[in-house]
């Protein structure tokens, strides 16, 4: 299986220390260090001039960044992506 993939955009995003201190931490048995466990989801919708990216913690969203393609892409005399 042959994957051609393509970078459409970069987006930088940081959920605020703030958020995740509100996480239980612990102890590592190993280095005694103190951890956080979280998870958040990121969902992307293909836009016709932009992708939007929408950053959900604990189902809140708690973020939206929306970026331009970086680059345009051609289409054939049916309308579709070349």
């Amino acid at each position: 299986m042959i994957l051609d993939v393509k970078l459409l955009c970069s987006v930088d995003y940081q959920i605020s220390a703030s958020k995740l201190r509100t996480e239980s931490s612990y102890k590592s048995p190993l280095t005694n260090e103190k951890w956080r466990n979280f998870s958040f989801a990121i969902e992307i919708l293909l836009k016709n001039a932009t992708l939007e990216f929408r950053v959900r913690y604990k189902g809140n969203l708690t973020g939206v960044i929306e970026a331009e393609y970086k680059e345009t892409f051609l289409r054939d005399e049916f309308g579709a992506a070349m």
